[in-house]
């Protein structure tokens, strides 16, 4: 019997989370570079198909400089609610840890 109640109360929120309508707003993602560089024109496409298909603007914000820590710190700071991304490549994630003693971010 209580497996029974466990399961249909796991339905019933399961339903619930699918019900939610994602992206909800504008979504911002945030490019730890130049506006003309290689990634940050990529994003720009990436960001328009974004677009249509949710059918919700779809930004790109370029952050650059400080290896990455400007942008980063931005979507840190960010309302957790998966409106503002954040597009890094492997450089900020495996090599600034071994460049610099103290990060402001936990790859």
């Amino acid at each position: 019997m209580r497996r029974t109640a466990l399961l249909a109360a796991l339905c019933l929120n399961a339903a619930a989370v699918q019900a939610q309508q994602y992206p909800a707003k504008v979504v911002k993602i945030v490019a730890p570079y130049s506006s003309g560089a290689g990634p940050a024109i990529f994003m720009r496409v990436m960001a328009d198909r974004l677009s249509r298909t949710w059918g919700q603007p779809v930004i790109v914000d370029s952050r650059p400089g400080a290896s990455g820590f400007i942008a980063i710190e931005a979507v840190k700071n960010a309302a957790p609610d998966g409106h503002e991304l954040l597009a890094v490549s492997n450089a900020h994630l495996a090599i600034n840890p071994a460049l610099y003693k103290k990060l402001p971010y936990d790859p």
